[in-house]
C-alpha cells in the first residue's frame, strides 16, 4: 500500500525573530533604544526548515513537534499550513512557551543568536509515541536534532523499534547512519570507495565489518588528510549521531603481514626490538633479541619486519622490558593474548624470563 506522504519530519520546532541591521559592536547602553530596520517572525528548526523545503519541491510532508500555547506558537502553525504542510502532529503545551530566537543581523550579515529552548525541552518519548499514528502513513521519517532534544534522545532506539512495529515500511534516517573519519594524505591510493573496513563504538561495547561509501576530494591543508565517509547499517538504532567511534581503513598495500601482539615491542630511543624464543641446544628455551621494523597497527597486534623472524615464531609479552639479552625462558599461557608471530590472529602461548 502506498504511503499518504512522502516524508514527516519530526523535531525542532523555532519561532525566529530577525532584527536588522544591529550593530553589535557597540549595543546601546542599560535603557537605551537602538532602531532597526525590520523585526520579522520566520520559521526556523529542522522540522519547519526541511519540511518546507521538500514541500516546495512538490513532496507531500508532514511536520511534526511541539510548541506551546501562544502567539508564537499559533502563527508558527498557520506558516506552516500555509506552505501546504500537515500540522496535525504540531502539539501544544501550556507548560513552556514556544522554543524562540532572537537572531540580530549585523549589516555585514554576521549575525549572533538569543535562544530560549522553550517547548523543545519538553519533546519526549511521549510526544513522539502521539505522532506515530501519522508517522507510520509517511515513507520517510526524519528526526532532528539530537543534542537539542534531550528528553527524546535516550529513548529514541526504543520509540523508533516501536514505529517500526506499527510500519515496518517506513523508513528513518536513522535505519543507516554516515561515519566520516579522516585518513593521512598517503594512506588514499589504499582506503578506496568500496575497500574493507572496520568500526567500533566503544559505548555500546560493538564493533561491525563495513566497507568505505566514498572519499571526500577535499584535504585539510593542515593535517593533510582527506575526509572517508562509511554508511553503515543501523537497523536497531543504537547507533546514535555524534557518537565517538574508531576505525580502521587500509592505509597500504593488502597482503600478508607479519604480525605480533603489541606487548612484544620493547622501545629504547629510536630501536624496536622483540624477544623470540629459540630452542637451546641442550638446556632450557631462549629468548633472543631481534631489532624489528614496525608497520601497520591492527587491533592490540603491531607488524613488525625482521629478516629471521618467520610465522610461529614465539615472542616474549610479560617482563620482556628487563631483559638485556640471550635469556632463558620458560613456556606459559598467554591469557588471551596471541603471543606467536603470524599472519592472522592465532596462537595461546607465551614466554616469560626463567
Amino acid at each position: 500500500m502506498p504511503a499518504d506522504f512522502d516524508a514527516a519530519i519530526f523535531g525542532l520546532i523555532v519561532a525566529d525573530l530577525l532584527a536588522s541591521p544591529m550593530d553589535l559592536r557597540n549595543p546601546p547602553q542599560p535603557g537605551g533604544l537602538h532602531l532597526v530596520d525590520s523585526i520579522t517572525l520566520a520559521t526556523g528548526g529542522n522540522a519547519p526548515n526541511v519540511a518546507v523545503a521538500m514541500a516546495r519541491l512538490g513532496m507531500k510532508v508532514a511536520v511534526s513537534g511541539l510548541v506551546g500555547k501562544d502567539v508564537l506558537g499559533e502563527a508558527i502553525r498557520q506558516r506552516l499550513a500555509a506552505e501546504g504542510l500537515d500540522t496535525s502532529t504540531v502539539l501544544t503545551t501550556d507548560q513552556a512557551q514556544t522554543s524562540a530566537t532572537v537572531v540580530a543581523i549585523e549589516p555585514g550579515g554576521e549575525r549572533c543568536f538569543f535562544h530560549t529552548a522553550g517547548a523543545t525541552a519538553l519533546l519526549d518519548a511521549d510526544a513522539f509515541r502521539r505522532c506515530i499514528p501519522l508517522l507510520a502513513r509517511c515513507a520517510y521519517v526524519q528526526i532532528g536534532y539530537f543534542g537539542l532534544l534531550p528528553a527524546l534522545t535516550p529513548h529514541l532506539g526504543q520509540v523508533i523499534g516501536e514505529l517500526k512495529r506499527a510500519a515496518p515500511n517506513v523508513k528513518v534516517a536513522l535505519d543507516t547512519v554516515k561515519i566520516r573519519t579522516d585518513v593521512p594524505e598517503a594512506a588514499i591510493p589504499f582506503a578506496v570507495a568500496g575497500a574493507a573496513a572496520a568500526v567500533e563504538v566503544e559505548a555500546l561495547a560493538r564493533s561491525w565489518p563495513a566497507r568505505i561509501t566514498r572519499v571526500i576530494p577535499q584535504a585539510n591543508p593542515a593535517a593533510r588528510t582527506f575526509p572517508i565517509e562509511i554508511d553503515l547499517d543501523n537497523a536497531d538504532h543504537q547507533l546514535l549521531p555524534g557518537m565517538f567511534v574508531w576505525t580502521q581503513v587500509p592505509s597500504g598495500p593488502a597482503g600478508a603481514r607479519l604480525m605480533v601482539p603489541k606487548d612484544a615491542l620493547v622501545a629504547q630511543g629510536t630501536e624496536k626490538t622483540i624477544y623470540v624464543v629459540r630452542a637451546g641446544p641442550e638446556g632450557p628455551p631462549t629468548a633472543v633479541p631481534m631489532p624489528v621494523t614496525t608497520g601497520l597497527e591492527v587491533g592490540g597486534e603491531i607488524e613488525v619486519q625482521a629478516p629471521d623472524l618467520s610465522p610461529g615464531d614465539l615472542v616474549v609479552v610479560r617482563a620482556n622490558e628487563r631483559l638485556r639479552g640471550p635469556t632463558p625462558v620458560i613456556l606459559t599461557p598467554a591469557r588471551g593474548a596471541p603471543a606467536a608471530a603470524t599472519t592472522q590472529p592465532a596462537g595461546t602461548t607465551a614466554a616469560s624470563p626463567s
